[in-house]
């Protein structure tokens, strides 16, 4: 299907126009969507719209769902449209109205295929972390039978407690990304980041070499 830049360009060049250009209205504001002069491109909406009394200007509704106005500037303010223009103007918005509701119909497309990949994404996070949480139960129940074995006074007493912190940590990672699959609501919490730094640097130092400071 043409494009708004190719139809509008097609008028204006069997008009003699000085421009071709849709326009749209919301909340009084008008934005143009498609000109004869400027190629399809992000930002053309902040056109400003022309003047009347610059260039005698020809409007047409378009007849697009949400509404839209065709409008055929002149390059001569003193030109006077013939009854024969204005048809064929009106002929033209039912491409433009066909082509505006192509290109919303493509971006609704596109947004539903986001929306599908999400979720796609969301349950195989889901899956991942579900298995991953079953791995955690598996490791914390181990690290408190050795602790129990050991005694509290074993010489790895401290190793165990962080390794127990450490799987603690990875089990609200996998909380967090459960929420994520499931849509659930984010429960909001307020974080010590000193005692957050503290665990971090303690086991970091126990992961990088002697050469590497912190």
């Amino acid at each position: 299907s043409l494009s708004l830049h190719e139809i509008t360009a097609m008028a204006a060049a069997a008009l003699h126009a000085r421009r071709v250009s849709v326009w749209r209205e919301a909340a009084a504001v008008r934005s143009c969507i498609g000109a004869s002069d400027v190629p399809d491109a992000p930002g053309l909406s902040s056109r400003a719209f022309p003047s009347d009394a610059a260039h005698a200007a020809l409007s047409v509704a378009t007849g697009a769902r949400g509404g839209a106005l065709l409008l055929a500037e002149a390059a001569d303010a003193t030109r006077r449209w013939s009854p024969e223009e204005e048809t064929f103007l009106r002929a033209v918005t039912a491409l433009v109205a066909r082509a505006i509701d192509a290109e919303e119909r493509r971006q609704l497309e596109q947004a539903l295929a986001r929306a599908q990949r999400l979720d796609s994404i969301g349950q195989l996070a889901g899956g991942v972390a579900h298995d991953f949480n079953n791995i955690l139960t598996v490791i914390l129940g181990n690290l408190e039978v050795a602790r129990e074995t050991l005694g509290p006074d074993a010489v790895v007493g401290e190793e165990l407690d962080e390794a127990e912190r450490a799987a603690r940590r990875a089990a609200e990672l996998t909380r967090q990304l459960l929420t994520f699959a499931r849509h659930q609501r984010v429960d909001v919490r307020i974080a010590d980041l000193n005692v957050l730094t503290r665990e971090a640097d303690r086991m970091l130092r126990r992961l990088v070499g002697a050469d590497i400071a912190i």
